[in-house]
């Protein structure tokens, strides 16, 4: 993937952008959806549900081209309120950091996930369970990517509001990176970490790639 695509995917605040390749190798927009009408209510967004598109090819065909999807991620997300989550504890991270789908990864089996997951319970957490997934099972980034863009068509499909946190789609170009303090700022319920994180990953993503597996990143990083 072309760094250029990869950079406009951590940094577009809104999400629902479609890009397709070019004959000369760069992306350029093939399908827009329309913006949601969002307002802003107590430092919480409220907005309605993104709107469902159509794509030339559904994502389960064997020839759908994942390189024409592009994921574009919120700045902000509309957040639990406290009477509306029993999480059992004080979190200081946004739900996706507690979350894994591992039916998205197919490299994984069910057993091994199964037998993997006894000793990884859900609760309070020093990394996204996603992460420490990705790392334990050396996931390789594209699977990880393709994961995500499942999830956001499949969201898209059912016109989901992604805007909310309930909803949010893990960034696998800021898991890549390996850099746990800056994932952790990123998903921190703070603001000011989260945007200080965001304005990191753009820029790291100017001269870096992400990498291709957590063992790729130990070779270079021992």
């Amino acid at each position: 993937m072309k760094k250029t695509a990869i950079i406009s995917l951590a940094i577009v605040l809104v999400i629902g952008v479609f890009s397709g390749c070019s004959s000369n190798g760069q992306h350029s927009p093939t399908t827009i959806t329309s913006e949601p009408a969002t307002t802003e209510v107590n430092n919480d967004i409220s907005t309605t549900a993104w709107p469902a598109i159509t794509v030339a090819r559904p994502w389960h065909d064997p020839e759908f081209n994942w390189e024409e999807v592009s994921i574009n991620f919120p700045e902000r997300y509309s957040l639990y309120g406290d009477q509306d989550e029993d999480w059992g504890f004080e979190r200081q991270y946004r739900s996706v950091y507690y979350a894994l789908s591992p039916d998205d990864f197919d490299s994984v089996s069910h057993e091994a996930y199964m037998e993997w997951s006894r000793s990884n319970q859900y609760g309070e957490r020093t990394e996204p369970l996603v992460f420490q997934f990705i790392k334990y099972f050396d996931v390789i980034f594209e699977e990880s990517e393709r994961a995500a863009k499942k999830e956001y068509l499949w969201h898209l499909s059912w016109e989901v509001n992604m805007l909310h946190e309930g909803h949010e789609i893990f960034n696998p170009y800021l898991l890549y990176t390996f850099n746990l303090e800056r994932i952790n700022d990123y998903y921190s319920l703070d603001p000011k970490r989260n945007e200080s994180a965001r304005q990191w990953l753009e820029e790291w993503l100017r001269t870096n790639e992400p990498y291709e597996s957590y063992s790729t990143f130990l070779t270079v990083n021992p």
